[in-house]
């Protein structure tokens, strides 16, 4: 493996861990065999299963690159994300879902772009996989590059948000493509949640921006993986849709008045709050429909 040179940029990668060894173990071997030698993988295991927690040991005892810490109870996605940043060290930040993985090749792209281009955000492409035989028929006839985008030259923050954030029928604000100067991490912190979490924090991050660039390559791969509920009561079910509903409600309130403090132009944060009111209302037509199929007698 190369040695970093004195003045290389480091990154930092962000992994918040909850359960589910077998994606955890393949996300794992696509961080650690990255060809860029100057980072560092930091976790936090969010009180996982003791099989994860051995795994996460052991990786940590063979890899000096991986710092670890652990929650004996579980806080959530939010809170263990404004954990990983408080120990983060690099120039640049990227966060991972452990249920995902990434090219091998990730961070030597990304740091080619940037020794051509210095900018605050770097934004890559991600593809779509099924992870279980039912997720793969289920993305058979989608379009797998549905959430990447198009090169962009540098541009503004605020054209960032413009390119990447409005008008995605997307809920989220895909947080696995994005590569983020440090320095903007400064001003935001991750609310108390374990689904939604990045909506508030995306969109500050570009508005900090001040220049950003969108390139070609697809470095991420977002595995899609059966719903652990399906199992439950249809009763379960209703419940835990209708709290998933009130979570989102929660996090678009808290984004909208977060981005209305934001110094971007006001017709550019009216386009942004009123995306954020249309997916969320998008949002609860799709969780109605399921909803009704839950409360669809059996045949």
């Amino acid at each position: 493996m190369r040695i970093p040179n004195e003045g290389d940029l480091k990154y930092s990668i962000l992994v918040p861990v909850h359960d589910k060894l077998g994606p955890l173990q393949k996300c794992m071997e696509s961080l650690r065999n990255q060809t860029y030698p100057n980072y560092e993988i930091i976790i936090v295991d969010d009180a996982s299963c003791n099989e994860v927690k051995l795994y996460l040991q052991f990786l940590e005892q063979i890899d000096k690159r991986i710092k670890l810490s652990r929650n004996i109870n579980r806080i959530g996605t939010g809170e263990s994300k404004n954990l990983l940043l408080k120990q983060s060290t690099g120039d640049y930040i990227i966060f991972i879902n452990p249920t995902d993985y990434v090219e091998m090749n990730l961070l030597e792209e990304i740091n080619n772009e940037l020794k051509k281009n210095k900018v605050d955000i770097i934004h890559y492409n991600t593809i779509v996989e099924g992870a279980t035989p039912s997720q793969v028929l289920r993305e058979y006839h989608k379009d797998p590059y549905r959430y990447s985008k198009k090169e962009t030259d540098i541009i503004s923050g605020e054209e960032g948000i413009k390119e990447w954030l409005i008008g995605n029928d997307q809920v989220t604000t895909t947080p696995w493509s994005y590569c983020v100067s440090e320095r903007l991490y400064d001003k935001v912190v991750f609310p108390n949640t374990s689904s939604f979490e990045d909506i508030p924090v995306t969109p500050v991050l570009l508005a900090n921006a001040n220049k950003v660039k969108g390139i070609p390559y697809v470095g991420y791969h977002l595995m899609q993986h059966d719903n652990p509920n399906s199992n439950e009561s249809d009763t379960n079910k209703r419940i835990l849709l209708q709290r998933k509903l009130d979570v989102l409600k929660n996090i678009i309130s808290q984004a909208i008045e977060i981005i209305k403090k934001t110094d971007i132009k006001i017709d550019t944060k009216m386009l942004l709050i009123n995306d954020l009111k249309r997916k969320y209302n998008k949002r609860v037509e799709q969780l109605q429909a399921k909803t009704n199929q839950v409360e669809e007698p059996t045949k």
